[in-house]
């Protein structure tokens, strides 16, 4: 309206532009499809909560939390839709090129959802470009790879990606030790059992025989 103007906050939105998309798509307290039990408002909240745990940590997730989240939906999906039609992980895992073009198409015509930054689906996004491959290293991040439309991939921008951040998963307990030594001496105590009962059962059997015998006719 006239003689208003727009205010801009010293504190972002809890996810930038994407957090104005779900408001003016009335999408921010919907229940959303892939994020069960979360609204757009109640996972964006969950999110600003985990930064601000962190107070020496800067606010990396501003932006990108609402997009990241439904870009791990869209691959959910995806896997969802494959594993369905008969695929296996491994065949996912290291596609050939049809199966990466199915994966292709499912995402740009049956990937169609209420996601954390609004409604997510796909128009046109098939003209070629450049892609970037960001790494968090601590506090910030650097650009690590690069692909550009031509095809070149560059793999060793700022040292190339790393996995160095990664720890293996820890062991889970291992499970109790069969008891062999008990087995071994219950088995000998039940041989030396029966070896004393079939002695005794013999011996007594002869005592009788030889008795008989000796008070014969």
């Amino acid at each position: 309206q006239a003689g208003q103007r727009w205010q801009l906050s010293r504190r972002p939105r809890p996810d930038g532009p994407y957090h104005l998309n779900a408001v003016m798509s009335g999408h921010l307290d919907a229940p959303l499809d892939c994020l069960r039990d979360h609204t757009s408002r109640s996972f964006l909240r969950l999110v600003e909560e985990h930064a601000s745990a962190s107070p020496d940590v800067p606010r990396l997730y501003d932006g990108v939390a609402g997009p990241a989240a439904d870009g791990v939906c869209v691959i959910a999906y995806t896997l969802r839709h494959m594993l369905q039609r008969g695929y296996t992980i491994e065949q996912l895992e290291r596609p050939v090129p049809s199966v990466y073009r199915e994966m292709i198409r499912f995402m740009h015509e049956g990937a169609l959802f209420s996601g954390a930054s609004g409604d997510v689906s796909f128009a046109g996004a098939g003209k070629a470009g450049n892609l970037a491959l960001w790494q968090l290293w601590g506090n910030s991040t650097a650009l690590v790879g690069l692909a550009t439309a031509n095809g070149t991939i560059s793999l060793n921008l700022n040292g190339g990606p790393t996995s160095a951040s990664w720890r293996p998963h820890p062991e889970g307990p291992k499970p109790p030790k069969f008891p062999m030594r008990v087995l071994a001496l219950s088995l000998s105590w039940s041989v030396c059992a029966c070896v004393c009962c079939i002695s005794c059962f013999k011996g007594g059997g002869y005592c009788k025989r030889r008795e008989l015998c000796q008070a014969g006719p």
